[in-house]
Parts: C-alpha cells; structure tokens; sequence
C-alpha cells in the first residue's frame, strides 16, 4: 500500500507548486497531509491487515530493523532505504523469502562490504552478495555495511576459453593476444565485443566481480568494474569434417549444394557434422548423362544412383558425381535438287523442335540410336531416294520414311526428281445424265494453272466453251446453260505449259458429242 501511495506522490509532487499558487495553500501543508496519511496507512497495517494476515494464513509477523554502516543505500523486498530514513524498521512475516538488494552503493565503487545480523533470528544466503535472500524467524535487526570507495587503478584481463575461437575488442580496439591485459580507473564503463572464428559458436561471457549488462549471452556488454577481474568470452566448438566433391568427367556436368552451383573442377569444403546437405549432378548438356555416386566415407540417401542425395557426414571423405558421354555425331542433310522437299528428322535438344531443312543443315545427333529422317516433296516433285556416305538406311532407301544409326559423321542426301510433264484430252463424251462419260475434261500432270486455255468450237467457228483451267469440265452446254449443242463434232484449241517450262505447248484436235 505504501508503494503504490509513494508512486502515486512522486506522479503529482512536480505540479503542486502550481497547484498551490492557483488554489492557495502550501506546498509544506500538502506534504505535512501526506506523511499524515502515510502515518495512518502504517498504523493500519501494522495493526489490523497484519492480524488479519496472521489469522488467516498462518503466518507470523515480526519486526525487522535495518541500519547502514557508511555511505550508500539498500532495498528491502522494494522499500528503498538510505541516510534519510535508516535505522528502517518495517513488518514482516518469518519463514518467507524476504529480497535484500544494493541498487546504489552512494558513490562509484563505493563497495558494498556486507551483510551482518545484529541481533534475532535470521538468515542472510549469502551475506557478501548485493542481492541476496534473508528469511526470519523473530524480530531481527541487520546491518548493511559499506566501505570507502575504490582508488588507484585496476586491471581488466580478457581471455577466451577456447583458443582460436575469437576476437575480444576492448572499447572498439582489437586484442593483440590472448589473454590480454589492460588498466583502468575504477568505476570506468568499458564495452568488449567478441566476433567469431569460424567453427565456433560463442556462449557466454563469466566474470566473478561485476555485472554483465545486458546480458550475459550478447557478443557486446558493457561493465563497470571497480576490483581487478578476468572476462573470459566462453565458445562452443562445432565439429566439422573435410568433403572433397567434384564431378568425374571435366566438362561432363555440375553439382549443385543446397542450390549453389560447385566450380566444375571440384572444391574442397569443410561442412558441419551435424547438417544435412543436399546434392544434385546435373549434366551439362545433352551430351552427358548422370550415372550414380560415387563416395568414400559418410551416407547418402535415398541411394547412389539417384541425381538428388542428402549427404550426412560421419567423417572426412570424398564424393564424387560420375557422369558418363552419350555418343554423338556431326551429320549433315541435303535436299538435292536444293528447295524441292522438306527434309524433317531428329528433335532439338533446346526447344524440342524436329530439325528440318530445305536445303542443307549440319547438326549433332545421337549416335547407336535410330533416328527417323522423313522427305516430304514439294508439288509436282517426287522423291527419288535416300544416299548416304557411311551408313545404310534402315528401310527401302526409296521409301519417304527411313531410320539411321550413326556410328560416325556422314551426310544424308535426300533425292528428289520432277514429276513427268504429260496430260491427257479426251476425244468424245455423251453428256445424257446415265453417270458414265458425262463430262468433257483435260487431265495431265505438272501442269501451270496460270499458262492454260482451252477453246472449242462449233461448225462455224462460234465459241461454245472456254475455259483456262484445268479443273473446269464441259458438259454440253452453251451460252451460260441456256441450251445444249447438239450431237456433233466440235474443233478445240488447247495452249498448255509444263511447271517446269518456261514456253507453253499449243495443240488442236476436235471432240465427238454422242449423246
């Protein structure tokens, strides 16, 4: 109750000057009321609330009465206690936990000296410690003894528990060895830092004089030290093992460690033993294919032929990727005469593509793998054959489609040839719907449908069908459909031309309407 009517005071205590001169009064009145009430909060407690604590908990009060010896001030379970109110006396209850504390000495390095029973019965846990536990059995008067503060300098040492395991810096500056030894004035603040070597972890920092600030476990603390001391920075060595990894065939692929690519020539690493590592070997190109781990010492999972293991490490050793080439061959493929087909064969590693060319390509294909090379001729083109230089295809070499197995470069020559230049112009029909010869129409092959013209000709020389392209038939009619030319022989003049021609053909005859 008296804690919380001091927080309350120290809250309002800054505006009573204010306060008072707006409303009068004093600021003595208002602290004469509040040591009244203060007062009568005491006498309560130490009445009424302590008897009512007694009977109903089981507990038994008494009195304890605090006294400093020299210059400085102590806590007691949080009642703050110095030269303005000690000798102290207060009541508490025996066989309880009571706190015992030096938040301030009273001056730098004023040197706590101690704990001292007087009289009663009471025990203090550790009578050299600032703060310390105090449990009563009876009235009891204690001393909290004080010595003069500390002179002249004093040495700081630092060291570390491990050798190799760090650097200190003592106030940002490095230290030249370990140990080392520096000279201060008591109660001077000093920052030291620790940074670690690889291999090591730090833990903690151990001192048997100061306090640690903040605390104990940070790489950076601040301490004050007012005796000679010893701050030793205390690591944990991690175990690690030596792992060679490389793949097997220069150029044949990488490894991959945790997602970081390795250098292809390999590299020596010192991993931690307690990890787990992941390894994938992936080939280089389509040239180079994965063949299994192969290792000497530790474990992978889930076994040495799969691309992707979990390496665990039991001790040093060497792994290595074994990548194996797939047989390969330069090939070239021509298309003669060049632009009359396509040649399709093979897929492009890259995009997945089949290869395909006109003219002339030189690629790299898989070699003991028969490979699918198709010709496709351009119109009016037929094809001829397949020729090779070293191999033979599989299938007829004059089939479209065929197979070759490399065993070494060579030059694959699809041959095409043009289609015979030839047509065909019936010399009669019978245009009378029985389905059988109704139509009159030219037929013939490598025919330029841009250089044709067909005209026939009744007996006086009229026009009765013209046409300029072979596709069209003739079926009798005359002037649009408006009627049918009747049975007789009709004169033709044809002017035709070949696709592969530069001069068209012109050629006469007549056909025969029998109907």
């Amino acid at each position: 109750m008296i804690d919380v009517l001091d927080s309350m005071i120290a809250v309002i205590e800054p505006e009573m000057p204010r306060h008072c001169e707006r409303w009068g009064g004093t600021v003595g009145e208002w602290q004469n009321n509040v040591q009244v009430l203060r007062d009568f909060i005491l006498t309560r407690c130490n009445s009424e609330i302590v008897t009512g604590i007694e009977d109903c908990y089981d507990v038994t009060a008494y009195t304890i009465t605090v006294e400093l010896d020299g210059e400085g001030e102590i806590e007691l379970e949080g009642t703050l206690i110095n030269t303005t109110n000690a000798p102290y006396s207060g009541t508490y209850f025996a066989d309880l936990p009571i706190d015992l504390m030096t938040p301030s000495d009273g001056a730098t390095c004023g040197t706590f000296a101690g704990w001292e029973v007087i009289s009663g019965p009471g025990v203090i846990e550790d009578p050299t410690s600032d703060t310390t536990i105090l449990t009563i059995s009876g009235d009891i008067t204690l001393v909290a003894h004080f010595a003069a503060p500390s002179t002249g300098p004093i040495s700081l040492t630092t060291q570390t528990d491990l050798i190799g395991a760090g650097i200190i810096t003592v106030n940002g500056l490095n230290a030249s060895a370990v140990p080392s030894a520096y000279t201060f004035n008591p109660g001077e603040e000093i920052t030291l830092a620790v940074s670690t070597n690889e291999w090591f972890v730090f833990n903690h920092w151990e001192s048997n004089l100061v306090a640690i600030n903040p605390a104990d476990d940070v790489e950076e603390i601040t301490i004050t030290p007012c005796q000679s001391d010893t701050l030793t920075a205390v690591f944990e060595y991690i175990d690690h093992y030596t792992v060679e990894v490389q793949p097997s065939l220069d150029g044949g692929g990488f490894i991959l460690l945790n997602g970081d690519t390795l250098p292809i020539s390999g590299i020596t690493l010192d991993l931690e033993a307690d990890n787990v590592y992941s390894l994938t070997a992936i080939p280089s190109d389509q040239w180079s294919a994965f063949a299994y781990w192969e290792i000497d010492g530790n474990a992978i999972t889930p076994n040495n032929l799969s691309p992707t293991v979990l390496l665990e490490l039991f001790e040093n050793g060497t792994i290595t990727a074994v990548f194996t080439t797939i047989p390969h061959h330069e090939v070239t493929v021509l298309v003669e005469p060049a632009e009359s087909g396509t040649v399709i064969f093979e897929q492009e590693f890259v995009s997945g593509n089949s290869y395909t060319t006109t003219n002339s390509k030189t690629v790299v294909l898989e070699g003991n793998k028969p490979l699918l090379f198709k010709a496709i001729p351009n119109e009016y083109i037929d094809f001829d054959k397949w020729s090779s230089s070293n191999h033979v295809a599989q299938g007829l070499p004059e089939n479209e489609a065929v197979r070759f197995s490399f065993l070494s470069a060579d030059t694959i020559i699809a041959n095409f040839k043009p289609q015979p230049f030839a047509f065909y112009v019936p010399n009669s029909f019978s245009p009378n719907g029985d389905g059988i010869n109704d139509v009159f129409k030219v037929v013939g092959n490598a025919i330029d449908f841009d250089v044709y013209e067909l005209v026939v000709f009744d007996r006086w020389g009229q026009v009765v069908f013209y046409s300029t392209s072979p596709s069209d038939v003739w079926t009798g009619e005359f002037n649009k459909g408006e009627y049918f030319v009747g049975n007789s022989t009709y004169p033709y003049r044809l002017k035709v031309k070949s696709i592969f021609e530069v001069n068209p053909r012109e050629y006469s005859g007549s056909i025969l309407i029998c109907r």
